[in-house]
């Protein structure tokens, strides 16, 4: 387990729950009759504010929020810990 300190810049923020939806190919619809493109649709699982307001992920009391960033420079790491899940 690493704990880093970044800027919020490097960080890309997406719920992981949404995400689920790239992996499975399907479409990431605000509505069900909306026609939108399945790819564009995919760009909604980085907006967070679309996703509260989603009545499909809105009703949870928080999203599963995963953030990924490129790069860490080692002036970046604070700790590092073995982690073995259980």
């Amino acid at each position: 387990m690493l704990e880093i300190d970044i800027s919020y810049e490097k960080v890309l923020l997406s719920d992981f729950q949404a995400w689920h939806y790239v992996l499975n190919g399907w479409t990431l619809k605000d509505h069900e009759n909306e026609d939108i493109d399945m790819e564009k649709s995919w760009e909604r699982i980085f907006d967070l504010e679309f996703l509260k307001r989603h009545p499909d992920w809105g009703r949870s009391e928080k999203l599963d929020i995963q953030g990924v960033t490129g790069k860490i420079v080692l002036s970046e790491m604070k700790s590092v810990k073995e982690f073995i899940c259980k």
